[in-house]
Parts: structure tokens; sequence; C-alpha cells
């Protein structure tokens, strides 16, 4: 027997959607009860607070952390990484970052996160909180000493899971907007 392909988020999203639909049926032929408004709207609330819950509380990093970030400049014989997250869609679900074995973290839209790193060779990966296995991607780097990296995290979504993007962002200018507009965290220890 086949194991079945229907996830928990799935399920919570045909749930919540039969439950609008059926009580925009009963408004429109004059049945809609109170009752079933009330158990609409807390099965959409229950979904929300599903894909939020799994989000870590953040820790900004210190002012002095973020004025140094903001130099946008690696410290001598390392390589500086940033990450920023971008975007509407999923924007406050959490989004897990990883930079090797080193560096772990989360971000939601409007949030960045920086590191500096030896020069070489690193994997980022990026996972949905609740995005599962299917959401997760990674995107290999090679960062020179004295250099600058950003690379920026978007999500798309489709009927129930986000597809992440990693792109290294070529335009240090627009890089440097971004970044300016971001909240920095710490990383994860």
């Amino acid at each position: 027997m086949e194991k079945s392909k229907i996830t928990v988020t799935t399920a919570f999203v045909a749930i919540a959607v039969f439950i609008v639909f059926l009580f925009v049926g009963f408004s429109i032929g004059g049945g809609g009860s109170l009752l079933l408004a009330v158990v609409a709207l807390v099965a959409v609330g229950a979904l929300i607070f599903f894909f939020l819950s799994g989000n870590k509380k953040e820790t900004v990093l210190s002012d002095a952390a973020v004025a140094d970030a903001r130099k946008m400049q690696a410290p001598p014989g390392t390589a500086r990484l940033y990450i920023v997250r971008h975007g509407f869609v999923g924007g406050q679900q959490g989004m897990d970052i990883t930079v090797g074995t080193t560096h772990r973290g989360q971000i939601k839209s409007g949030r960045a996160l920086v590191a500096d790193l030896p020069p070489g060779s690193h994997d980022i990966t990026a996972r949905m909180v609740r995005g599962g296995d299917k959401s997760e991607t990674s995107l290999p780097v090679e960062l020179a000493a004295g250099n600058i990296t950003v690379v920026r995290a978007t999500s798309t979504m489709g009927t129930t899971t986000a597809t992440i993007h990693l792109s290294v962002m070529d335009d240090l200018n627009a890089a440097k907007e971004e970044l300016d507009k971001a909240r920095f965290l710490a990383w994860q220890a």
C-alpha cells in the first residue's frame, strides 16, 4: 500500500478553504449563521497560528555590531557574508538559514544576518520553518578574503508549499539599500 501524499499543511488548507466556502455559500443563500462565521474565523486563525508558531524569538545585534555590519567591509583575512530576506509572500514565516555547520539563524522579511567567514567554499541552506523538506534549498558560494557577498533570500508560494530562492546580489549599491532597511539579527547559539 502506498503512503498518502497529503501533508498536514495540505489538510489544514483544505479544511480552512472548505469552511470559508461553506460560510460564503450560506451567506449568499441567506442561511448563514453567526456560529458558522465564528467557526470559519477560528479555522483561518488556527491556520495562521500553525504557520507562525515555528518562529523563534529574534535577538537583535548590538548597536556597535550593526554599525560594523553597515560598513560593508570584511575584517582582514576573512570574507563577509550577508543574507537578507526580502518579499511579502510568506514574509512573516521564519526561514531557517545555515552556513555550513558553523552558523544557524532564522529570518523573516526585512531581516538580515551577517557572518565573517574564512575564505573558501561555503554552502548556504535555507528552509521554511513550516515548509518541510520540500522547501529546502541550498546555494554554494565561493568567498574571497577581503570581499563581501550579499545573498538575497525570497520565497514564492505554491498551493501548499513555499519555494525558496537564494541568489547572490551582484549590484552592491542595491544590496546596500536593502541592508540599510533591514534589521540585523544575531545567529543562534
